[in-house]
């Protein structure tokens, strides 16, 4: 009679064991895919951080070499230059006869 009642429980606790191995792998698939592509994300971050820095480091670069120029063969002043400059932010692109 005690080997009858075993029997049951064995079934229980291998198939208990059994689900618990199967949560683990998949848990652990999981959690590896998740980390891998956060990682690349955080890769692509980085790249795109740098590659803005570099196209802002030319375009103050090309600014100053046009000011520079500007103002060597003077047709550009820099007065002008702040006032060519804020009147194209206002949405205006012509300039007021005081200005030139």
């Amino acid at each position: 009679m005690p080997e009858r009642f075993d029997v049951p429980i064995e079934a229980l606790l291998w198939r208990r064991v059994t689900g618990g191995l199967i949560v683990a792998v998949l848990l652990t698939v999981f959690l590896s895919f998740s980390s891998w592509r956060s990682v690349r994300r955080a890769e692509q971050d980085a790249y795109w951080v740098s590659h803005t820095h570099e196209v802002m480091a030319m375009i103050q670069g090309m600014s100053r070499n046009v000011l520079e120029n500007g103002n060597q063969r003077g047709g550009i002043r820099p007065e002008r230059a702040r006032a060519v400059a804020g009147a194209s932010r206002a949405g205006c692109w012509f300039a007021s006869n005081e200005e030139r």
